[in-house]
């Protein structure tokens, strides 16, 4: 055989071992989407011991898959396995640097540990990716508020309703910051405009009575009071008891 002739036989066997590789990889790679698939609606399902082996299924397939260890991670935070869920968003990040669901829920496992300077490190990492993310504003200014950041607090529930107008906790929570620091029109505004949105918010009617209370208004208090004890009578201790904190003022 002559030598061109060995090089053509040399670039045909290349050329089909490149399409079996790559037909290979296409195989794998509709595998771990199709385990993906199925984990996600075992999620939906609520059936969790289900998802977590069918996503760890597609990552035998797909071992740099940012979706499958994210997806995994959710449903082990769902399930109280923080550690674990802790591991597969650390693997997220990795693959992904930009992945920003992966910041948001690491810091929503990391605030649930107790370990409030990394989940305020990851609410950040999160909106450095993309500002436009209403929960990470309304998670982050949660935290803030926890740790007596008032100013901080106010500043991200103020960009979580610029985001979403119809952010019914972003108001109810802002509500209860600007009390915090004395605006009680503010916060009654804020309350209003939570239970214009969701008008079965039983925990907004009460967080509005006791601004109402504290600024004299006791009969529109009181009427406040009763919406949210019909709407959710296991409030009624809490009200009681901030009822009683301020008349005995």
């Amino acid at each position: 055989m002559s030598k061109s002739g060995v090089v053509g036989r040399a670039c045909v066997i290349a050329a089909l071992l490149a399409s079996t590789f790559e037909l290979a990889a296409q195989t794998r790679a509709a595998s771990a989407a199709s385990y993906i698939k199925r984990g996600n609606e075992f999620y939906r399902q609520g059936n969790l011991e289900r998802a977590i082996a069918d996503y760890t299924m597609a990552l035998q397939f797909a071992p740099d898959s940012a979706v499958a260890y994210f997806n995994r991670g959710s449903v082990y935070q769902e399930r109280g396995d923080f550690a674990e869920a802790i591991a597969d968003y650390n693997r997220t990040i990795e693959i992904d640097p930009r992945y920003a669901d992966a910041y948001l829920n690491r810091g929503n496992v990391n605030k649930e540990n107790g370990d409030t300077e990394q989940a305020l490190s990851d609410y950040t990492s999160a909106l450095n990716i993309n500002s436009r993310l209403a929960k990470v504003h309304y998670n982050r200014g949660n935290l803030r508020f926890l740790q007596g950041d008032l100013n901080g607090a106010l500043a991200d529930f103020d960009a979580a309703i610029q985001l979403d107008r119809k952010y019914v906790k972003a108001y109810n929570n802002r509500g209860i910051t600007k009390q915090e620091k004395g605006d009680l029109a503010g916060a009654i505004s804020d309350f209003a405009n939570a239970v214009r949105i969701a008008p079965n918010h039983a925990e907004a009617y009460a967080n509005r009575g006791i601004a109402l209370l504290l600024a004299g208004k006791n009969v529109e208090a009181e009427q406040d009071f009763s919406r949210s004890l019909t709407l959710k009578p296991g409030l009624k201790s809490f009200i009681e008891q901030r009822r009683a904190q301020i008349t005995a003022r």
